[in-house]
């Protein structure tokens, strides 16, 4: 009498089981995972940030402590009476919207807004101007500049965030709004409302702001 070899294999319950573990690793490693990615990228995000600062004291430092401004401002080469530059022809994105109180603020993360660190000195390369969120748009530079004022009074970098929504950075909010603005914390969520951003301010004659020097994270 022959004797064959038994064969061994997976029964479906088995395969189930595996399976079942498989996707219960999954669901506790991808979000440590994206979890990961927002941190890596609030930090870059951050350090981009502080570089732009201190390509500003190195602009003031060249031009006699004499204050940038973005190019919607009074004084400077292209003033287009309060409204960002940027367009879809110079860079400004269109698939990343504002908030509600501020709908126009994706205007402002064209690369035409940092071209005064870049013209006729270049004192940054071109990484240093990317969103960490966004890789085709232009980190938010903005500064405010009242009537009454002989410089800018102020300037703010900003970066989107997860919620892909601009404009949350700090006392340009129309009135009623915070005027300090809302910093995105991954402690509410990978994708809460918020953005990244620093504002130095000088003053702020419209507004009457007491609070000066530098705001947020």
């Amino acid at each position: 009498m022959k004797t064959g070899k038994k064969r061994s294999a997976f029964t479906l319950i088995e395969l189930l089981i595996v399976v079942a573990i498989i996707g219960i690793l999954a669901a506790i490693a991808v979000p440590n995972f994206l979890n990961a990615q927002v941190r890596a990228r609030v930090a870059r995000g951050k350090s981009d940030i502080r570089t732009l600062e201190n390509v500003v004291l190195m602009y003031m430092l060249d031009n006699n402590q004499q204050r940038p401004i973005d190019c919607d401002d009074p004084g400077s080469a292209v003033y287009l009476g309060g409204l960002g530059c940027g367009s879809t022809s110079n860079g400004a994105p269109t698939h990343i919207k504002g908030i509600p109180e501020f709908s126009f603020a994706p205007m402002f993360m064209s690369f035409s807004q940092l071209r005064i660190f870049t013209t006729p000195v270049s004192y940054m390369s071109s990484t240093q101007m990317l969103d960490a969120f966004c890789s085709n748009c232009a980190i938010t530079y903005n500064t405010r500049y009242s009537g009454q004022a002989t410089q800018a009074e102020s300037y703010t970098f900003s970066l989107i965030g997860p919620d892909h929504l601009t404009g949350d950075w700090g006392f340009f909010f129309k009135p009623g709004g915070n005027p300090n603005g809302l910093q995105y914390d991954s402690s509410n969520g990978l994708t809460s409302r918020g953005d990244l951003f620093v504002s130095n301010v000088f003053s702020d004659i419209d507004s009457n702001r007491q609070r000066g020097g530098r705001i947020s994270y």
